[in-house]
Formats: structure tokens, sequence, C-alpha cells
């Protein structure tokens, strides 16, 4: 797995107000990932160990609810879209 380049996140807003130095020791721990199409990240109700920041493409995500009724998101490195 990649490192990831300070430049990619800089200007998001999720890292905006980080110096230079706070965003290096910050990323330090973090690694480029690349997850094949229809290949699932993360399933519900898994205990979260850490968290993803979409730069390039697309990511759906469905919540199961029950009887049978279902909610999508999808998120691109766009913007995002919520279906319900």
């Amino acid at each position: 797995m990649a490192k990831v380049d300070r430049s990619l996140v800089a200007d998001l807003p999720l890292f905006a107000g980080f110096s230079a130095a706070d965003l290096d020791a910050i990323l330090s721990e973090a690694r480029s990932v690349r997850v094949a199409r229809n290949s699932p990240v993360f399933q519900q109700g898994e205990e979260a160990h850490s968290f993803f920041v979409l730069l390039h493409g697309h990511v759906r995500a469905w919540e199961r609810r029950l009887p049978l009724l279902r909610a999508r998101l999808s998120w691109s490195a766009r913007g995002a879209e919520s279906r319900i």
C-alpha cells in the first residue's frame, strides 16, 4: 500500500486548518488503497477500526432495514447523492 501525499488532502474540508506538520503526522498512518469494483470496503454492523477518504472514484453503501426497505447512499469524488 502506498503512502498518501499531503497535496492530495490538504484542500479537503476535513483537513482544513491543519498545519503541514499536523497533516504529515496524520498521514504517517494513512495508506492509499484500491478496491476492486463491487468489492466490500466494510460491512454493516462491523466495528470501526479506521475511516476512509474517497479521493477518486465512486462508492455505494446500502443500509439494511427491516422488513425489506433499504436505503442506498452513493458517494463520488465529485459529490454525494442520497436515494431512499
